[in-house]
């Protein structure tokens, strides 16, 4: 029972401590690469659209 607590104890130590440094990082930056032109207005005019 007691190794159990310990592991669990140090899963979340582990856990907290990179998880508050990944908060620390910049905004995730995303790319989108487009079939046909955006004024389209097809699939790629909503997947411009959700991109937003």
């Amino acid at each position: 029972m007691k190794r159990r607590t310990l592991l669990a104890t140090a899963a979340l130590g582990l856990g907290l401590a990179f998880g508050c440094a990944a908060m620390a990082q910049d905004k995730t930056k995303a790319c989108f690469v487009y079939v046909g032109p955006i004024g389209d207005g097809g699939w790629t005019y909503q997947h411009h659209q959700g991109a937003l």
